[in-house]
């Protein structure tokens, strides 16, 4: 097999283009690993923090945090989480937090470093689709809501949905089930 005399520069360097060895469903899967990753941020986003910044300061968060972490997982985990000021109470506790960051760890340094410039490059379409994803997901619970004739819904850890008359029924059944 002959390359040429670039291709034979970037392979000695290392600068061969790393996405070419990820095919559409690899990719399609760190896209999917980002936009939950986003959703889990909002989820533990810093109750100090102005809401009406959560979309800018996520998408910067992304940016600052894959610049720190070298192509570390974790190291851009932990410092994305920093960046949102996420309440270590409420991160601990978040189902969809530990999922991303167990992906993230089954990872190859590889796949790390390809995820984190996917999050880099397409964090604003990240943060859309999060949003978008949590919007269908309000107007689903609205929908079940009305059907089911409860002021409150719950959905349980194996999706079965729960509904309450009143918010300290919702709140008492959360303490014990979340």
């Amino acid at each position: 097999m002959q390359i040429s005399m670039e291709e034979f520069r970037q392979r000695l360097a290392r600068l061969e283009a790393p996405e070419a060895k990820f095919g559409d469903a690899e990719i399609e899967r760190m896209h999917k690993i980002g936009i939950r990753l986003v959703k889990a941020l909002r989820a533990v986003y810093g109750k100090g923090l102005d809401r009406l910044t959560l979309w800018d300061r996520i998408s910067n968060g992304i940016m600052n945090a894959g610049t720190r972490s070298q192509g570390k997982g974790g190291d851009f985990l932990a410092n994305l989480l920093e960046f949102v000021k996420a309440d270590i109470n409420i991160a601990v506790g978040n189902p969809l937090l530990l999922e991303v960051h167990e992906d993230i760890k089954a990872m190859t340094p590889e796949e790390k470093r390809f995820f984190i410039r996917t999050c880099m490059s397409s964090r604003r379409l990240l943060c859309l689709e999060a949003r978008d994803d949590i919007e269908s997901e309000k107007d689903d619970l609205a929908m079940i809501r009305k059907q089911i004739g409860k002021e409150f819904v719950a959905r349980g850890p194996d999706n079965t949905i729960v509904g309450f008359d009143t918010y300290a029924e919702l709140k008492n059944w959360r303490q014990n089930n979340e």
